[in-house]
């Protein structure tokens, strides 16, 4: 066995912090962690500030306080979060700012940096932070520790290692590329820049990418695990195993192990640490299939992206109306393929506004349901995956404000978006008002 595809374990039951100390010390003693400009910069996966969707802020701070306590000159803490946010909020509401102050990490907010484009294959070019393009142009002198949480994902059945990478992207290549090219694009992401270490949050296991908090006890199981290595791919086989599947079943591992980007055989994988429990139980990828009676969800024939328009979607019909307790009401539009008469089919079942969700859609129907309804009446969001138009659409035919979905007062939320804007932030934004 390759000892860089060694992947190890350990249990939080004594705490965190000798967890992930025994982790990176194991991996150590193979060869030094730190290297010559004992930098060290740290990826979290901190896309939102709601619970169970981020990375642990104590599995974080412990990361820090090893790398400080072992000679690094500097940590950094580096995430652009999801569509419709900026990473200053985000840091502020989930407690890595808190943590950055009790530690002296620097925090970057990636939204907030300049852009670089770079070329991942021979077709595509993106833009990703300057950052992110210095460390890769630095790769032999400094240290990248990817922290990713242990998670599915409605669109690509787990968010771990290779996944997390996915928040280097601008959000505009984000929302261009999260449909059905989404794994290809993150194995070509991966063969761009690959950390030196990931460490997976496994303290919990958790299904979906953002679950809902009416649905938390089915959506979060406590694991109290710590797992890590070098070879990202064989941690993230693992920590696929730990949420019930197999490299085959997740398509930007198994294609990232046919481009030799890493070990992607659990039997060639050597497992260091307490046994661990593979397959005694399955952490759900779908989402909830539960949704209000008086939503109309019309899916299109001929063509839907489930990795875009349709997973995003639903999700944020779920989220306004079970978590933030919006109204219902209303019909929510996707795909391509529609029946003639779509109008008077909407208006008899009582329905007066609605979301188109997608191009495609907007292209087809999008005129004809505006004048039929209205143009006040019916919201649009475009492209495939836009979830800032999505959320402000949906907050509007909820009843909700922007500001009911965080967890701070108008005030402090306003400020800490517009202090984004001020620093250049390039993230697209749902509209606040």
């Amino acid at each position: 066995m390759n000892p860089s595809s060694n992947v190890f374990a350990a249990k939080t039951n004594s705490g965190v912090k000798p967890a992930v100390e025994m982790i990176l010390n194991e991996i150590d003693q193979d060869s030094p962690i730190l290297k010559s400009s004992k930098d060290v910069y740290i990826k979290v996966n901190g896309v939102h500030c709601k619970e169970h969707c981020y990375t642990s802020p104590e599995v974080l701070k412990a990361t820090i306080e090893y790398f400080y306590n072992h000679d690094a000159k500097r940590v950094f803490v580096m995430e652009d979060s999801t569509i419709g946010n900026v990473t200053r909020l985000v840091f502020a509401l989930n407690g890595y700012l808190r943590v950055c102050k009790e530690t002296r990490a620097e925090p970057i907010y990636l939204d907030e940096d300049k852009a670089q484009t770079v070329r991942l294959n021979n077709e595509i070019s993106v833009d990703v932070p300057l950052t992110v393009a210095r460390i890769v142009q630095d790769r032999d002198s400094v240290t990248y520790v990817n922290l990713p949480k242990l998670k599915t994902h409605n669109a690509t059945v787990i968010t771990l290692g290779i996944k997390n990478q996915f928040g280097f992207l601008s959000h505009k290549d984000r929302k261009k590329y999260h449909d059905n090219r989404i794994h290809p694009v993150l194995v070509d992401l991966y063969g761009y820049i690959r950390p030196d270490i990931t460490l997976i949050d496994a303290t919990e296991a958790v299904s979906g990418e953002m679950p809902l908090t009416a649905f938390e006890s089915e959506l979060v199981r406590r694991l109290d695990l710590i797992v890590g290595g070098r070879d990202t791919l064989a941690v993230d086989v693992v920590g696929a195993k730990l949420l019930g599947y197999e490299i085959e079943q997740v398509p930007h591992l198994q294609l990232a192990y046919e481009r030799s980007f890493g070990e992607g055989n659990l039997s060639r994988i050597r497992l260091i640490g307490p046994s661990l429990e593979f397959g005694s139980q399955q952490t759900q990828w779908d989402i909830v299939d539960r949704f209000p009676n008086d939503v109309k969800v019309i899916r299109g024939t001929k063509k839907l992206c489930r990795e875009g328009c349709e997973i995003n979607s639903l999700i944020a019909v779920q989220m306004m109306v079970y978590d933030y307790h919006g109204k219902g009401g209303f019909f929510v539009i996707m795909g391509q393929g529609f029946e003639q008469g779509l109008a008077s089919h909407l208006k008899t079942l009582g329905f007066r506004k609605g979301l188109i969700v997608g191009s495609c859609a907007i292209d087809e129907v999008g005129s004809g349901l505006m004048q039929a309804f209205g143009k006040s009446n019916i919201y649009l969001s475009h492209d495939c995956c836009n979830v800032a138009e999505t959320v402000s659409s949906m907050v509007k035919l909820t009843g909700l404000s922007t500001f009911d979905l965080l967890p701070a007062s108008m005030l402090k939320s306003l400020y800490l978006f517009i202090s984004a804007k001020m620093h250049g932030s390039r993230a697209i934004l749902a509209k606040l008002f």
